[in-house]
């Protein structure tokens, strides 16, 4: 497995498995190539700590925190039927979903420029599974190799992962946090008011069930530059209280 993946990086547009077998760095047979795809064996975990272990010393801190990303991958293979859990993935290259494989990616963002990224979580994104939901099975799982931090540990994802099952991760957790962005057309709602109270009978002066939210944040509605908003939010069964510093830019809201 070692010298295909080896023949992988050093061949040059493969269009076919056994091609490999034709570099100079695959020393076996050919027929070794299916061997080793149909019964090479990988062992997750260990492979997460070696890839922790072997993390570049001098990595990107931004505020004193480390800063790790999650994003998804796509791998189009519209001409390949026969393949297994083949879905609908979109191409953001061709604009529109083609068939194909999806995986997640969480790794620690080494440097700005040049961009690079160290790998620390990959997991195929099933066609019955959600990225958000993958997501969130690997934050856990970095958060319990991080359970023992000097430094608060960061997680950066675009809008698609501000969603309850990607959100409800970081609850209760103390190594990780979560800096996400939001979609512009997302629908926020301030605490609900406190109820007005008669003060000759000691009774509301509204009759009725109570507000459960307060008043709209829309951030389709550009509010005063730098404005902090605090907002209810709930995730699963619980519901916490998160405060945010929303700015302009370029019309693309970020919280």
């Amino acid at each position: 497995m070692f010298e295909l993946i080896d023949a992988l990086l050093l061949t040059v547009d493969p269009r076919s498995p056994v091609e490999l077998s034709r570099s100079p760095a695959f020393r076996r047979r050919f027929s070794m190539v299916y061997d080793a795809m149909r019964h090479g064996q990988i062992d997750p975990e260990l492979a997460r700590q070696l890839l922790a272990e072997v993390e570049p010393a001098e990595t990107l801190m931004i505020a004193g925190c480390t800063v790790y990303g999650v994003d998804t991958t796509v791998d189009l293979r519209p001409d390949a039927e026969t393949l297994e859990d083949r879905s609908k993935v979109y191409s953001t290259s061709q604009k529109k979903a083609i068939p194909g494989h999806q995986s997640s990616w969480l790794g620690r963002i080494v440097s700005q420029a040049p961009a690079w990224f160290a790998p620390r979580d990959l997991e195929r994104v099933s066609s019955r599974d959600t990225p958000a939901g993958v997501a969130a099975r690997q934050v856990l799982r970095l958060a319990a190799m991080l359970a023992v931090a000097d430094v608060l540990n960061v997680v950066v994802v675009d809008s698609g992962y501000a969603k309850a099952p990607f959100l409800a991760a970081f609850v209760g957790l103390t190594s990780l946090c979560v800096l996400v962005r939001l979609p512009c057309h997302r629908v926020l709602y301030g605490a609900p008011p406190a109820p007005v109270i008669n003060p000759k009978i000691g009774k509301r002066a509204k009759k009725g069930r109570l507000p459960e939210h307060g008043a709209k944040f829309r951030l389709q509605t550009p509010p005063t530059p730098e404005r902090h908003s605090e907002f209810p939010l709930t995730l699963g069964k619980g519901a916490v209280r998160g405060s945010a510093w929303v700015s302009c830019i370029s019309k693309s809201w970020r919280a």
